[in-house]
């Protein structure tokens, strides 16, 4: 025992114990004798694997009847014949207490129970794996022999490959069984009902057809619900398309997204199994209805589950409607009539967050009543314009072309420091950003507006049977009904000769007709065109550049063509003010003085220089200096060209060869200059020689002056409509009133008296900013794209016409009126979008010109050659445009205005006889006179309403 302990003889006293046993190390045993039994060596993988072979080869078993016997769930002999028959892995599982279920020791159940879940390792998963890899390489390549099997047996199917792809393919495609049932479940979303029978069974309120869920739907929101709901399928088809993670994160395919082609497959394959499971398959068919698709269109994609049939996609459609219109009728909306081939359409606009006394019946009749618009003078109206605003305009226009054709402008802080110039110098009338429209197409009918009774039946059937305004409902509200000049003054007509009757709807007092913007302003359009068209010879006249850069001449000058109208003239505008801009920087390349510059030019500084400039080459007063042989007026600036001789007349009809390009500005700039400290003097276009003793008019220089002058007020009109500014547009109708009534459309200028009368006196302040305020549209919500509502209507009005034709009905026929009119703003939204969801670049709405920037070159080249900006004292060729804007105040003056003060003032009388505003002379026997007269007229109205009263009761409107 103490011999055990080792003996330190330094220590002084004994070690404590070691924790490892109190034992310190040990010298390693010796090495075994020859004489001793070696130890037996640990057996391999392998020879375990063979043992167990042994044993099953001992027990009279092979290896698959040793697994059969270890997994089975039923008493079976697999030796017996017939024994496995039946198997399939995919029946009901037998219960515990049958008798037929197979007994397993606990050892047994312990050790499978571990195995299946996953306690015990390697997992299944590597098993799986290491079973198909083996089966592979004994098997048949599966490149020459498909492993799956669709109609054998599992029991008789030898080859393990083919029994483990068969497996494996028949629990998908069982598994893909299962989630075709969920997809078409109603909570998938995809279920949508063209048409649900009130208190029917099975029916479900919310899987009514509606615009808000058509247009909610995407191909996004599609695949959401398939990898949901079906990811066993959603994966095998991104497998089959060789779709990668990757397709994600770049750009959007050219051809065919895989997702997208797999999200509509699936889509297909569900609408196949259940026709309730329809959301994307009527998206198809309304978009299909859109776009005019034939009906034989509608019987291919239906058949092959693309796309509902035509009869469904033509309920749901009706039924929409039909619904819309029992919301809109909760919420009376204001009709927008245009004008229609064979018939009227309207548009509703929702007016939101207006101020409840701004459609106040009663004070808008005792405003009129008043009738202010006795003391109106040319002098009134003239002084009411804002001139300074408009040299503010005039000023923009002219930088806006510069820093948009300069790059080097352009792409500095010019440009945001010309919105900035835009914002606080032109706006008149404020707007909340991304302010969007909403718009309710009301169903057709076939009323001419040019017949009062005819247009009086048709504002029964968009006021009253469809929006609801009746004589118990007006509840002391007016309503603003608008359209273009002939159907305003059809207004105006119909207002005036029903102001007898008694009742306050069939007075049509509640109603205030309002001028639309689009139609006027394609008429001043034609107003420009036709009065600086002139002829072809005069190098100053618009058919002379027309014919130089290749533009359609106009067919008819009464009514030019919008699109090219607005392109000769906006081509023609460029190109001059870029000449201007030219004679100012003494250069013939803009481009290249600008980018020569070591520093630009401060904005302030070419916000200066467009003043003068705008004031000196498109202002009425340059063109009284260019067109006017009088010595004491003053030169605005204008720059002074050569001296002109006859011998420069044009003698061919044929437009001069453009000069060669131009060599470029490599002067050194007045910047520079600055930079160096050297002094110059203020900036000057060219230095301008006194005229001569006997100063002589240049009609050339004239004409131009004029043009850009009325193309400036024409732009400034379009420019404002798209901004929303109608504070702006209400001051451009101002200087139209002249400008209409010195031309060939006198009809214009007595609208536009009339809309400066009722904003002037007639319409209070509050119904003034909600009349302003909706006055234009915007469909999208972005800024800058505001649209006439005419216009809207216009565009409505063409898919109309198109279907008309299509379908060769009349606009009353209930189709149009219930199925087509009221969901056309949907159809046009639809039809672009559709093209969005299926990630298709959207395509833009303007007309592209490649040959843009060649013909503005070739004006330029032109302008110069000719000197047309410049005064040169007697030029002449022959062409002479009017001043529309003088001839007209002459007219004006001259008795138009005093013609239309009595004629619109009838009305005002006929509300003071029926007890509005005060009468303001004549006699009681007057008064009572009058009064006879207007009962004798009620009563001739009232026999030719009789019995034409519209019968059709269908609600109309859609969603936005």
């Amino acid at each position: 025992m103490f011999g055990s302990i080792p003996f330190n003889p330094g220590a002084q006293t004994p070690q404590k114990p070691r924790p490892d046993g109190g034992q310190p190390p040990q010298p390693p045993p010796p090495p075994p004798s020859a004489s001793k039994t070696p130890r037996a060596s640990a057996r391999t993988a392998e020879q375990k694997v063979d043992n167990v072979l042994q044993a099953i080869t001992d027990n009279n078993l092979n290896l698959a009847t040793f697994l059969y016997l270890l997994f089975r769930l039923e008493k079976r002999d697999p030796r017996s014949k017939g024994g496995l028959d039946g198997i399939n892995p995919f029946d009901k599982l037998p219960a515990q207490s049958d008798p037929n279920r197979a007994t397993r020791s606990e050892k047994h159940q312990r050790m499978l129970t571990a195995f299946f879940n996953g306690t015990s390792k390697p997992h299944l998963g590597v098993i799986l794996a290491e079973i198909w890899r083996n089966a592979r390489e004994t098997g048949d390549s599966p490149a020459t022999t498909h492993p799956f099997e669709d109609k054998k047996p599992f029991t008789e199917i030898p080859l393990a490959i083919k029994a483990f792809a068969t497996f494996a393919s028949r629990a998908v495609i069982d598994m893909v069984g299962e989630e075709a049932e969920r997809m078409v479940e109603r909570r998938s979303g995809l279920h949508i009902r063209a048409q649900l029978k009130e208190g029917g069974r099975g029916s479900r309120e919310d899987e009514r057809a509606s615009w808000a869920k058509i247009e909610d739907f995407s191909f996004e929101k599609g695949a959401q619900i398939a990898k949901e709901n079906a990811p066993v399928l959603w994966n095998c088809m991104l497998k089959f398309t060789g779709y990668n993670e990757e397709e994600d994160q770049g750009p959007v395919i050219k051809y065919r997204p895989k997702r997208l082609v797999c999200t509509n497959a699936i889509m297909s394959l569900a609408f196949a199994k259940s026709n309730r499971a329809n959301l994307i398959p009527l998206c198809r068919g309304i978009w299909m209805f859109s776009a005019l698709a034939p009906k034989t269109m509608f019987r291919v994609e239906s058949r092959l589950g693309m796309s509902v049939s035509y009869s469904s996609t033509h309920r749901a459609l009706k039924n929409m409607s039909k619904e819309q219109g029992k919301e809109k009728k909760r919420d009376h909306g204001l009709g927008r009539v245009s004008e229609m081939v064979k018939g009227m359409a309207a548009t509703a606009i929702q007016m939101d967050n207006i101020d409840p006394e701004a459609f106040n019946l009663t004070n808008l009749l005792e405003r009129q009543a008043k009738n202010e618009r006795r003391t109106l003078t040319a002098d009134m109206i003239l002084d009411d314009i804002d001139w300074t605003h408009l040299e503010r305009v005039a000023a923009y226009q002219f930088l806006s072309v510069l820093i948009h054709h300069v790059p080097s402008l352009s792409n500095s802080d010019h440009r945001k420091h010309l919105k900035q110039f835009s914002d606080s110098g032109l706006k008149k009338f404020e707007r909340p950003k991304n302010f969007q429209s909403k718009v309710y197409p009301l169903a057709t009918n076939s009323a001419d507006e040019m017949k009062v009774q005819e247009l009086r039946e048709a504002i029964i059937d968009f006021a009253s049977t469809q929006l609801g305004i009746t004589e118990e409902t007006i509840d002391n509200r007016c309503w603003p009904f608008s359209g273009d000049g002939k159907t305003f003054d059809a207004f105006l007509r119909l207002r005036k000769q029903s102001s007898v009757e008694e009742l306050t709807f069939e007075s049509f007092g509640w109603m205030i007709p309002l001028l639309e913007v689009w139609h006027a302003k394609w008429t001043d359009l034609s107003r420009v065109v036709r009065g600086h068209h002139g002829d072809s010879t005069d190098p100053s006249s618009l058919a002379f550049f027309a014919q130089l850069t290749g533009c359609p001449q106009p067919a008819d000058l009464r009514k030019v063509d919008f699109y090219d109208g607005q392109h000769l003239v906006n081509l023609s505008f460029e190109a001059l003010v870029l000449n201007v801009w030219e004679q100012e920087f003494r250069t013939t390349d803009l481009v290249q003085h600008f980018e020569h510059m070591s520093t630009l030019p401060p904005f302030g500084d070419l916000v200066s220089r467009a003043r003068r400039l705008s004031h000196s080459h498109a202002s009425s007063q340059a063109y009284q200096f260019v067109s006017t042989p009088s010595q004491s007026m003053r030169n605005p600036g204008i720059p002074v060209g050569t001296e002109w001789t006859t011998s420069e007349e044009i003698q061919s009809t044929t437009p001069a060869n453009p000069a060669p390009n131009p060599t470029p500005d490599t002067g050194p700039a007045t910047s520079d200059l600055q930079d160096e400290g050297i002094a110059i003097p203020d900036p000057d276009p060219l230095p301008v020689p006194q005229p001569p003793d006997t100063r002589e008019s240049d009609k050339a220089a004239a004409n131009i002056t004029l043009f850009l002058r009325d193309a400036l007020w024409w732009r400034e009109v379009c420019l404002a409509v798209s901004e929303g500014d109608t504070g702006r547009l209400l001051e451009m109708f101002k200087v139209w009133i002249f400008t209409f009534a010195g031309s060939k459309n006198p009809f214009y200028s007595t609208f536009l008296l009339e809309i400066y009368c009722n904003f002037k006196w007639e319409f209070s302040p509050e119904l003034r900013h909600a009349l302003m305020f909706y006055w234009l549209v915007n469909l999208s919500g972005l800024p800058g794209c505001y649209i006439e509502l005419d216009l809207l209507q216009e565009h409505f009005n063409f898919w109309l016409e198109e279907m008309v034709q299509h379908k060769g009905k009349s606009f009353d026929d209930p189709f149009y009126r219930e199925v087509v009119a009221r969901n056309i703003h949907h159809f046009l939204k639809l039809k672009d979008e559709m093209e969005q969801r299926v990630q298709l670049q959207a395509r833009t709405k303007r007309h592209t010109n490649p040959k843009l920037d060649n013909e503005r070159n070739l004006l330029l080249s032109h302008i110069r050659q000719f000197q047309l900006n410049k005064y040169r004292a007697g030029r002449t060729y022959g062409f002479s445009v009017q001043d529309d804007f003088s001839v007209g105040h002459d007219k004006i003056v001259d008795g138009k205005l005093k013609k239309f003060i009595a004629r619109s003032s009838e009305y005002a009388t006929r509300l003071q006889a029926r007890g509005y505003g005060a009468i303001e002379e004549g006699s009681e026997a007057e008064r009572l006179e009058l009064d006879e007269d207007l009962e004798l007229e009620g009563r001739g109205l009232a026999r030719r309403a009789g019995g034409h009263t519209s019968d059709i009761t269908s609600s109309a409107d859609g969603l936005c």
